[in-house]
């Protein structure tokens, strides 16, 4: 399967949606087109399965559904069209859940950066793509969506961007895509391994002096690559309750650094009462069953944890504060919060 080109993904698609109306009566875990579909699942299910509709058995090569959600920034959409052209795709499956933003270049500050904003407007416009927010708009793509009401609990996200990630602070599976975005536009699906799930259980309140981000630092130094790779990482526990969606957001944004494939974050009230005014329609908590399968389950108590620093060779490698206190630098930087 992995091996398939473009070409004949296309032609698998086109065999697909022709013998679709005779067997969807038998496909009871997919995404439609239109909206998520969750059954009525009985079974050990975690919030990955309820959401992308996979089998609980990690490992397994599923075609992923229809995603009912796209994000794609400037960079990503260039790239995208000249392959479509040269396969001869002139529609998209789907551009009506497309979002295309120029968050990373909002001002043209050369002639070739003003060039390259012509050209997506011109290819925006040649496909139809409904959401664009062009210079001026919108904002940072890791996180406009969510605050204009695009993003939602149990939604199925795929991106050029491997912090789409940050779309789980509010319980929306996001899943990142680089070269399979492609057949991601023109067929609106792509194939997946089933991920595993670590659950990070969070209790108790930060200290004074200690802020979310440190908690996120703290988790992925902890966990390690070994530990997370190609799993969804699942935050829940009653801790959750006093982080707000802006943490969360910077709790959903580490993993992806060390390898995870998504983050989720359990929705709550508090995810509610933050959507409420900017999502049109129902709103459903999506949450793990009491007995659902994990690679591993995680307590983290945050009125352990300290602030953070890290220390050489890479940002995920952090000790805490008082065991560096008094040691002289030679060069330090702040830790951005560009993507959080």
């Amino acid at each position: 399967i992995s091996s398939l080109t473009i070409e004949q993904r296309l032609i698998i698609e086109q065999v697909e949606d022709a013998l679709l109306p005779h067997i969807k009566e038998f496909q009871s875990n997919i995404l439609t087109e239109a909206e998520l579909t969750v059954d009525q699942i009985t079974g050990p299910d975690g919030l990955f399965v309820k959401i992308a509709g996979m089998p609980d058995n990690p490992g397994t090569l599923m075609k992923g559904a229809r995603a009912i959600g796209k994000s794609l920034p400037v960079k990503g959409l260039k790239a995208a069209n000249k392959a479509l052209n040269d396969l001869g795709v002139t529609e998209l499956y789907a551009p009506d859940k497309l979002l295309i933003c120029t968050d990373h270049e909002p001002v043209a500050v050369s002639p070739q950066a003003a060039e390259r904003q012509k050209k997506v407007r011109e290819i925006v416009k040649k496909y139809g793509i409904k959401y664009f927010f062009d210079t001026g708009r919108g904002g940072h793509g890791h996180v406009f969506p969510i605050e204009m009401g695009f993003v939602k609990p149990g939604m199925f996200v795929e991106a050029y961007d491997v912090h789409v990630t940050n779309f789980g602070a509010v319980g929306a599976l996001a899943i990142p895509v680089l070269i399979e975005v492609t057949e991601v536009l023109a067929c609106g699906s792509v194939w997946l391994k089933t991920p595993d799930t670590v659950r990070v259980n969070l209790k108790g309140k930060l200290l004074p002096g200690t802020g979310i981000r440190d908690v996120a630092q703290k988790l992925i130094c902890d966990l390690g690559a070994a530990r997370v790779d190609y799993a969804v990482v699942e935050y829940g526990g009653p801790a959750l309750a006093s982080i707000d969606i802006a943490g969360r957001h910077t709790l959903c944004n580490t993993p992806i650094d060390i390898g995870a494939k998504s983050v989720l974050v359990e929705p709550d009230q508090s995810t509610l009462d933050y959507l409420k005014p900017r999502v049109e329609g129902p709103l459903e908590l999506i949450v793990s069953d009491p007995d659902a399968k994990f690679r591993e389950v995680v307590e983290y108590r945050l009125d352990d944890i300290e602030p953070q620093i890290a220390v050489p060779p890479t940002p995920d490698c952090v000790v805490n504060v008082s065991e560096v206190t008094g040691q002289a630098i030679q060069h330090a930087f702040k830790i951005g919060r560009a993507h959080v």
